[in-house]
């Protein structure tokens, strides 16, 4: 009873998200070789962002009165006054690592955060019921994917290959493939809430997955054709996985929406890259 509960609060806080992010990051800085990389100042800084922003945007959402009281806001309200503090500690810790990491990074995390706060800034001043919200899945998952691969990628001491690219393409990809899975089952929950699938619908959520999976095994497949890197195989490959995955989860609807196992799963799947730093 202890261990669900601990889970549970983890995945409220969305922590799970976060290691994902930094375990994936990981993963990007050692292509394409492969070669072992400790955990750098740069990953532990995702990290505190990804945190930061998930927990800012759950607060501005509490802001508005006629936002729906799902288990995570409910959450989020109940202990609001413990996580304002737990962000502004990540700040500061966040902004004393800044000058642990190289220039050009500095300039990349910058440009994401710029992005980022225009981003949450214009999602405060939207009400709940705007259309607009339904651009929330894909800005965070642009978001989400330039951190964890773009920063990586201007880390790395040669040009990255248009395989690399690809690689981050198809994970950008599976980002907007989680956002949408979990706008669709909410959606269903939570009719009143604006999303991605509120305004496409069940049926059509579906497919656009179902599309979108297809994408992503097409891409992977090229890139596993022409790679000469076995790491990069490999990542391509876990890639594949983690979009399949996705894909069962909407095939499996029934099972899945008990007792929001999608969200277990669906999140869980970033952490699968662990796996290469095993094998690899």
């Amino acid at each position: 009873m202890i261990l669900k509960r601990f889970l549970e609060v983890i995945n409220l806080l969305s922590l799970d998200v976060v290691v994902g992010a930094m375990i994936c990051h990981s993963a990007f800085l050692r292509l394409p070789e492969g070669k072992f990389t400790h955990a750098t100042t740069s990953t532990w800084l995702l990290g505190i962002a990804v945190f930061i922003i998930y927990t800012l945007d759950r607060q501005l959402d509490n802001l508005k009165p006629e936002q729906i009281a799902t288990p995570r806001h409910r959450f989020h309200k109940q202990y609001a006054k413990a996580l304002k503090l737990s962000v502004a500690l990540a700040m500061l810790l966040g902004i004393y690592l800044l000058g642990h990491i190289t220039y050009l990074t500095l300039m990349v995390g910058f440009g994401i955060a710029f992005i980022t706060s225009i981003y949450l800034v214009v999602v405060s001043k939207l009400s709940s019921d705007s259309i607009f919200q339904a651009y929330k899945e894909p800005v965070t998952a642009f978001v989400y994917a330039s951190g964890v691969c773009g920063t990586a990628i201007v880390q790395h001491s040669r040009v990255f290959s248009w395989i690399d690219w690809a690689l981050a393409g198809v994970f950008f990809v599976i980002a907007f493939q989680n956002l949408l899975l979990f706008s669709a089952f909410e959606q269903q929950k939570y009719p009143q809430v604006h999303s991605l699938g509120s305004m496409w619908g069940a049926r059509a959520s579906r497919k656009i997955l179902y599309g979108l999976f297809v994408i992503n095994f097409i891409a992977t497949s090229f890139i596993l054709w022409h790679s000469t890197y076995s790491y990069s195989m490999g990542l391509g490959i876990v890639e594949i996985i983690m979009s399949t995955i996705l894909v069962l989860i909407t095939y499996f609807e029934s099972f899945f929406v008990k007792n929001d196992r999608y969200r277990w799963v669906g999140d869980g799947i970033f952490l699968i890259p662990l796996f290469l730093f095993i094998l690899i």
